[in-house]
């Protein structure tokens, strides 16, 4: 049996690349995720990333070695892992990290970092982002950026 479900895996990549995103979408099994992430088809990636039973390692190394656009498609997904975006949040890349803030899932202790960034652009994100606790929010009314003051106060208006 065990033979059996390792072929049936290593056959996942040999189907077309709309059903390996329907598998990577939808898997719960973290083999398949971790074969899927070998793949040649650059769209089914974004899909491993956000699903949420996909290894740790796994995830670790797309991260390393994708493009930050395929990161960007991975935080765009509906539901991506608490664990994605959280390791995401400290991503070199400005617009990884801009999207990370954008993102309606991401952690409330993890948009409590981002609004310390470097990046304007990113505490700008944190400002216009609903699940910003309200705290976070009055802190960034302070901020020397007019933007981020005038879209903390929106929020905050929700």
């Amino acid at each position: 049996m065990k033979r059996y479900i390792r072929s049936a895996i290593v056959n996942i990549l040999d189907e077309p690349g709309e059903t390996q995103l329907k598998v990577a979408w939808n898997s719960t099994r973290p083999d398949e995720l971790r074969a899927l992430a070998q793949t040649e088809h650059v769209g089914v990636l974004p899909a491993v990333l956000a699903n949420p039973n996909t290894p740790a390692d796994v995830v670790d190394n797309l991260i390393a070695t994708l493009d930050d656009s395929i990161l960007w498609d991975a935080i765009q997904y509906e539901h991506p892992s608490p664990e994605l975006l959280t390791k995401l949040s400290t991503h070199k890349e400005r617009s990884v990290r801009e999207a990370v803030a954008e993102n309606k899932a991401t952690p409330a202790d993890v948009l409590a970092k981002l609004a310390k960034d470097k990046s304007v652009f990113v505490v700008r994100a944190v400002a216009l982002n609903r699940s910003t606790p309200d705290a976070v929010l009055k802190k960034l009314e302070k901020y020397p950026d007019a933007f981020v003051r005038d879209y903390a106060a929106q929020t905050l208006g929700r």
